[in-house]
């Protein structure tokens, strides 16, 4: 396993180590709305719809105030056109092209409600991600699906904001909706600038721990 790879997996289990009080674990999962942007290539492409999957730990500092991480697949990239051409260079037929780059990210961010009574609450923080595969899938047989991990850097990494809402089902159990901005930062591309956004609508739902 690349040594990368094995530093974002230590990251999230150190931190649920290092934080052991009343705290909440879940799952969370749900749609991304995802672009890249960074050279005049890319900057015309179409955004894409891409997903999230994983778990989520949660621990309060105050009434209003907790820190979280977690460990999540998620599919970022966006679509992008190419015009087939025959022999004499003239157009025959445009074929649409989904980029999509395959990450596993670890996010650390705060959490605070708007008020010790309130559900709703803000969210700001940081996020690494690791790079499992890239690729270009056209949406004919025109093309065949290429494969461009090893032009793509395996490291990503940026900040991010949200806005969500929490509701208590019972005394252990809490369902969330959340929204969330991703800036990435790092230049994922070998080859030119390249850099990823998304935005998450997450549906979670947390356990809160008995101890």
């Amino acid at each position: 396993m690349n040594r990368l790879l094995i530093v974002l997996v230590t990251l999230f289990v150190f931190s649920l180590s290092a934080i052991a009080q009343e705290s909440k674990i879940g799952i969370e999962f749900g749609p991304s709305y995802t672009s890249l942007r960074g050279n005049s290539n890319t900057d015309k492409d179409d955004s894409a719809i891409g997903f999230s999957v994983g778990a989520r730990y949660q621990y309060p500092l105050t009434e209003i105030l907790s820190i979280r991480t977690g460990i999540i697949y998620e599919r970022k990239g966006s679509k992008t056109d190419y015009t087939k051409l025959d022999e004499l260079n003239k157009p025959v037929k445009t074929i649409g092209i989904d980029n999509k780059f395959h990450y596993i990210i670890v996010p650390m961010d705060v959490k605070v409600k708007f008020s010790s009574t309130s559900n709703l609450y803000a969210t700001a923080g940081l996020f690494a991600g690791y790079l499992l595969k890239a690729e270009m899938v056209p949406d004919t047989d025109d093309l065949p699906k290429k494969t461009f991990t090893d032009d793509s850097e395996r490291l990503d990494y940026g900040a991010s904001v949200g806005l969500g809402i929490e509701r208590s089902i019972n005394d252990n159990l809490k369902l969330s909706l959340e929204a969330k901005y991703n800036l990435g930062l790092a230049d994922i591309s070998k080859i030119s600038t390249v850099k990823t956004d998304s935005i998450n609508f997450m549906m979670g739902i947390a356990y809160v721990l008995p101890f």
